[in-house]
Parts: structure tokens; sequence; C-alpha cells
């Protein structure tokens, strides 16, 4: 199947706002339902699959088992009779529609190791950017382009940097400065999600408020020449935002249909700084063997990658500290002759500072001393 073929078949939900679900919910109240005699019926089972509470399988096999028992003009709802995730998908977005202004999903042609082509599904930055145009002045503000006058404020102070002198004939007052995150985060037991994300350098709250996803794998999925066919391609699309009209060639070497098109209502974007964790920018990203399709983004350069002050203090520092300072106040054996001892006095006297000072925040789990150092490293703060 081709990507254009897949673009016809399937569409995206809205790519998280911080509204919040009800306001995503009502942004799906234009779509249109699946027959007048079950309007009611399609219309919860819409809600609860923008929810997220019914998957798309879920939304099929409801609608069948309703069909069964004679409910009529449910059968655009009954979908596929194939319920594999990404049909079961697609089914659903043709019967009840998607998010009124949501940008599309796109599909990236990817090979593997074997050879094999498949089709790995992402959000342009491109639909996504001329989305939140749509949404009107107030919003674009706040998520995109920041308050009057905020660009340029922004582009005063780096002018030494070396990512602005290699872009100054290309940047004005008003170009909007992007900057991508990578989240490779390690997990246990289960199959780690890979997420690649962008946003803009001013936009207004918190991360789930300002970054849109681009693309997400499965790591065990994932291979290096896959990720990097799969930049190569996000590389494309972060080029013609830059330059601000639509490349005369698609990606692939194909003539672009829209060729020339002011993009984003005229506005210009240039990406110029990378986050992330360090798993992203070593097993993802491979920096310490080889240079990334990343810097085929013309306005991205090596010194625009930095590492996220969380990460830092959450895995590399504070975890450290706070192990070290409880065992050496449990050292000054306050609390009793023993270990067990000394850690029940510790907990008990972290309950009551945290009391005499109102903080609702704690430690996750219950805190032992094997959570606090092993026999043969330094005391570390480890995970429940």
């Amino acid at each position: 199947m081709s990507p254009q073929r897949c673009n016809e078949e399937a569409s995206s939900a809205a790519p998280s706002d911080g509204r919040g679900i009800r306001r995503r919910v009502e942004d799906l109240e234009g779509a249109t339902p699946c027959g007048g005699d079950a309007r009611e019926f399609t219309d919860l089972l819409r809600r609860r699959w923008a929810m997220g509470s019914i998957s798309s399988p879920g939304v099929i096999k409801f609608a069948r088992a309703a069909a069964s028992q004679g409910a009529q003009n449910i059968g655009a709802c009954a979908g596929t009779s194939n319920l594999q995730s990404k049909h079961a998908f697609r089914a659903v977005c043709r019967a009840v529609g998607t998010p009124a202004r949501a940008p599309q999903i796109s599909w990236a042609e990817l090979k593997n190791t074997n050879g094999d082509v498949i089709f790995h599904p992402f959000v342009d930055p491109i639909d996504t950017l001329e989305a939140w145009y749509r949404k009107g002045p107030l919003v674009l503000k706040q998520r995109i382009t920041g308050e009057d006058g905020e660009t340029a404020q922004f582009w005063h102070a780096p002018r030494d940097h070396p990512t602005y002198k290699c872009n100054a004939s290309r940047i004005s007052s008003t170009t909007v400065p992007l900057g991508l995150h990578g989240d490779a985060a390690p997990t246990s037991k289960a199959d780690g999600l890979f997420t690649l994300k962008f946003n803009s350098l001013l936009g207004h709250g918190d991360a789930i408020a300002t970054r849109d996803v681009v693309t997400a794998f499965k790591k065990s999925d994932l291979d290096l020449d896959m990720f990097e066919q799969m930049v190569d391609r996000i590389a494309w699309s972060f080029n013609a935002l830059f330059k601000g009209v639509m490349p005369a060639l698609q990606h692939n070497g194909v003539p672009h249909p829209e060729a020339g098109r002011t993009l984003c209502y005229g506005g210009i974007f240039a990406t110029i700084q990378m986050r992330g964790d360090w798993e992203y920018y070593s097993d993802f990203l491979h920096l310490h063997r080889h240079l990334s399709n990343f810097f085929k983004i013309i306005s991205f350069r090596f010194e625009g990658i930095v590492v996220e002050i969380l990460h830092c203090l959450d895995l590399g520092v504070s975890s450290h500290l706070i192990a070290n300072v409880l065992v050496e106040i449990m050292a000054r054996g306050q609390w009793g002759p023993n270990r067990e001892s000394h850690m029940q006095g510790l907990v008990a006297d972290i309950k009551q500072w945290r009391r005499s000072h109102k903080l609702a925040h704690r430690l996750q789990g219950e805190l032992v001393f094997a959570r606090l150092r092993t026999q043969a490293d330094w005391p570390t703060l480890k995970a429940p």
C-alpha cells in the first residue's frame, strides 16, 4: 500500500494541547455520526474512544454486537473484519471522523535490516503548525509565536552564538525558534517507547501544553537505520518550514503538487535546539559513533544539542545526594544501635518534618535501607 493510499485511509487525533479531555471531546462534536437511528449509541462510542477509555478494536466489537441485536444504520461503525490495531483505527476514523482542524497522520516508507518496506506513522510538523495557526491568534500566541515582539527579543540574546551566526541571513525578527525533544527513558518488564516531539521555544506552559508529537517507536521495532530514515524525512519538513514555502520536490524526489505554496500563513521557523536524556543521545542518535541525519536540518548545529536539567538532576545528581545525606544522618546513631532502628527513626522524623511544614509531596514507596545503598557501590536512592 502506498503512503498516498494510507493518507486517504487514515487521519489522526489532535495532538495533546493541554486543554484537557473535555475540550478535545467537544472538538469531535462536528464529526459525522454513523447513522441517524444509532446516533445516541455512536455518539457514546465516539466519546469513549476520544477519551481513550475504549480502543478502536473495542469500538468495532461493540458496534458489531449492537448490529447483531437489531440496531440500524450502524454498519460503518462495525468497520473492517480485521481487528488489528492499525486497520481498526483507520476504520473508526472513517466512521466517526476526527477532531476538527486536527493534522492528519502521514506515513513514512522505511526499510528494515531485512529489506522489507514498512510504513511508519508520523505527524508532519508542517501539518501540526498549520493546524495551530487555524486555531486562532490567542492560541497561536500562547503555543507558538509568543507575545508581540517576543521573537525579536529572543534573537537579540544569542547574536554571538554559532547557531545564529550561521543562519543570520535567513533569520528575521519574526522567525520562530523551534526545539526537538527525544525521550527514550528506560523501562522494566515492558517494551519501551521512544518518542520524538518538537515545540516552539516561545511557547508558554508545561511540557504537555507546548510539545507536539512527531513520531513514536517501540524500541523492539526500531533499529538505527530505520530511525535515521525517519529523521531524514522529518528533516525535509523542518527545512521547508525554515524556507517558508513548499519545496518543488517531495522527500522521495517526486514533484510536489503544492510546490511554491506559502507555509503557515507566511511564518518562518528555525529548528535550533535538541534536548533529551542520555539514552536518547547514546542509543538512538549514536552521537558517539556518527553524525545523525538531524544535521540535515539546515538551521541546526551541534552547538544546539543541550542536556536537560531535569535529567541531570534526577538521574545523575539528586539520587546520589539524597541517599548520601540520609545514610550520614543514620550513621550518627541517634535512633538506636542497629540499621533497623536507624531506618525507623529516620522515616518517623521525615514524616514529622513533612507534617510540620505542611508538604503534600513525599517519597514514593516505602523507604527501606535497600533503596539507599548496596555493598559494592556508593549510596544511591533507588526507585521503589
